[in-house]
């Protein structure tokens, strides 16, 4: 329970519930448009077996794992064989990395955490760390890489888009999987040559996929991994290392070149070489080449694999007699590893209870008595809570995808109670009305919340109203005027800025005065859809309307009709300027705007060029040639 599955979990169980709303997703983070939330490839998939399957979700989401999991080899054969036409070290490379996990020898930490060098790494992320895309992503990237091949040897328009596809295919698996393919990518062209055909597939598989991988989405995910983690920004010197690190493989690339060592090999030691420096330099050097250095330490195991595998391959000779001799040899220690990896399997994978435990049992509290209000939960009970319900958070999952940054700080001061001092009671109840939450749970020792982020679960006992407890957690009721995330406000009363850090609450405070205003006017808001609402109020002149949800500049709003201004204010919420009095009917919606009506076009516009295309192929009986 303590992996990221349940969010991913979530996702896929909306997407199955809710495909024909699947624009604005309000449950996490305040909201976000859904293409925020996570690369959307693994939970369609999951979405689409449940649906077609009746399985249940997460039985559903395991099985479609378990598939991923077990073929990834399998694929990294068919490269291998592609490239080397050789099956023998096709199939050395892909039993290799079916049962060898390198990271675990090379680093010390790697192997520790799995409780010793030869166990299932692989198989130990996905479970463990839920990092279930990722896994999809080294599913794909063989298969790309395949196809690419085939498009270079080929040269035919069918051959193109099928790498195209695949390519865009993988762009929706997960963005360290992009990136992790951009790096073979390079290998292969610094190897193969070719760098017009691949820039031309890369190109054409974004056009295929762009409908869901906007260019927003990407930019807020970039400059939230740049706030994330100081030690990754993207600067000059990052610039400069980048530039050095591609040095090193023009250098590399050319010396290969004059040895005349064989192109797959050169390929397979050129990305060993790339993923190589981002996972070692960061392990052994502390130097931080890219965002998140360690999650690529997997692919550098298939670099690494593949490179020794085809290397063999190629200057090793063997007779027949001697192949066989070493096959006999070496069969001891393939059964020894599976062995050892059935037994890693056998500890990593054990049933639980899923009833008795507390992420469950909250959720089941807040589906039936939440009513659809805001909630903040902490740590594994915000990922795996809308695995069961629709309840939104205050938080959830990813921080890549956050609109509203001071979220992060609220949450770091309600958990930890840094600096508050004896105020940490009335700073927390603060920030949870601020940011519209009707409940929020505590964990305390006997919880089996994975973990503990709450530092003083008591603190609300006696201020705020203890609505449900058990088994070591409790859920508060946070005093709220009304359960709406619509309120009037007096525009000098919005957040101006947000607070510097989460216990000078200060800018916050007219802000929450306004809202829990009994003397205010209140408004009539009915959602039609997560991304719609219609709202009713009596204005005056000078009220504005604040919306507890994240703004994107893709809200649109009218007021009895006429087109008016979506702002946001300091804590990054919607601010409609109703420029009205008396009487005011107002439609918020989460649209398309430019950019989704563009995306929208040129994905379309792509599938059709490429239905075309195919059929003009299929009538000509033969590829025809770029």
């Amino acid at each position: 329970m303590g992996s990221v599955s349940g969010a991913f979990v979530s996702l896929a169980r909306y997407l199955r519930d809710h495909w024909r709303e699947a624009d604005w997703w309000p449950i996490w983070h305040c909201g976000m448009p859904f293409e925020n939330t996570y690369a959307p490839l693994l939970h369609a998939l999951v979405a689409t077996v449940s649906g077609v399957s009746s399985l249940e979700i997460g039985r559903a989401y395991h099985l479609t794992l378990a598939l991923v999991y077990v073929i990834t080899p399998v694929t990294v054969f068919l490269l291998a064989w592609r490239l080397t036409g050789k099956r023998a070290v096709a199939l050395a490379a892909g039993l290799t990395y079916s049962l060898i996990s390198p990271s675990a020898l090379i680093f010390p930490a790697i192997g520790r955490d799995l409780g010793g060098p030869f166990f299932a790494r692989r198989l130990q992320a996905l479970l463990v760390y839920g990092d279930s895309p990722h896994a999809l992503a080294l599913l794909l990237i063989p298969v790309v890489l395949l196809l690419v091949d085939r498009a270079r040897a080929r040269r035919t328009i069918a051959a193109f888009i099928f790498a195209s596809a695949a390519t865009g295919a993988l762009m929706l698996s997960n963005i360290p999987g992009a990136i992790a393919l951009g790096m073979a990518l390079i290998a292969y062209c610094a190897a193969y040559g070719g760098f017009a055909l691949v820039s031309g597939i890369c190109v054409g598989g974004y056009l295929l996929t762009a409908r869901w991988n906007p260019p927003s989405t990407l930019l807020n995910t970039f400059s939230n991994t740049q706030w994330m983690e100081p030690a990754s920004r993207f600067d000059e010197n990052r610039l400069a290392m980048l530039a050095a690190l591609g040095a090193a493989v023009a250098i590399t690339a050319w010396g290969l070149r004059r040895l005349s060592v064989r192109r797959s090999v050169a390929w397979a030691v050129l990305f060993t070489l790339v993923t190589g420096a981002v996972v070692c330099g960061n392990a052994w050097f502390g130097v931080t080449f890219i965002a998140q250095p360690m999650r690529f330490h997997l692919v550098f195991e298939m670099a690494l694999t593949l490179a020794v595998a085809l290397g063999l391959g190629e200057y090793v000779r063997l007779s027949r007699k001697a192949a066989i001799v070493a096959m006999l040899a070496m069969a001891p220690l393939i059964a020894l590893q599976i062995h050892n990896y059935r037994t890693s399997a056998r500890r990593l994978i054990q049933p639980i209870s899923i009833r008795q435990t507390s992420e469950y049992r909250v959720a089941a509290w807040l589906e039936a008595h939440a009513g659809g209000q805001r909630v903040l939960a902490p740590g594994s009970i915000a990922f795996w809570l809308n695995a069961f319900t629709d309840t939104p958070q205050v938080t959830g999952c990813c921080d890549q995808s956050i609109l509203v940054r001071p979220i992060k700080m609220a949450y770091y001061v309600i958990g930890s109670d840094d600096g508050a001092g004896d105020r940490a009671a009335e700073i927390s109840i603060a920030w949870l009305q601020a940011l519209g939450a009707r409940y929020v749970v505590m964990t305390g020792p006997g919880s089996t919340e994975t973990f503990h982020d709450i530092a003083h679960p008591d603190k609300f006992r006696g201020k705020l109203r203890e609505a449900w407890s058990g088994g070591g957690d409790a859920i508060y009721e946070v005093p709220q005027r009304t359960g709406s995330l619509v309120h009037v406000i007096r525009l000098d009363e919005t957040v101006q800025t947000p607070p510097e850090n989460g216990v000078k609450i200060e800018p916050l405070m007219a802000y929450i005065r306004a809202t829990q205003d009994s003397s205010r006017e209140l408004a009539e808001v009915r959602w039609t859809s997560p991304g719609r609402a219609h709202i009713a109020a009596n204005l005056t002149k000078g009220d504005a309307l604040s919306v507890q949800t994240a703004w994107h500049p893709r809200w649109r709003a009218t007021v009895n009709g006429a087109n008016r201004h979506v702002d946001h204010d300091g804590l990054g919420f919607i601010v409609i300027h109703p420029d009205c009095e008396g009487r005011c009917e107002v439609e918020l919606s989460f649209d398309g705007g430019v950019e989704r009506t563009t995306t929208n076009t040129v994905t379309a516009a792509s599938w059709i060029v490429v239905a075309l295309l195919l059929m003009r192929r299929l009538r000509r009986g033969r590829g025809t040639r770029l």
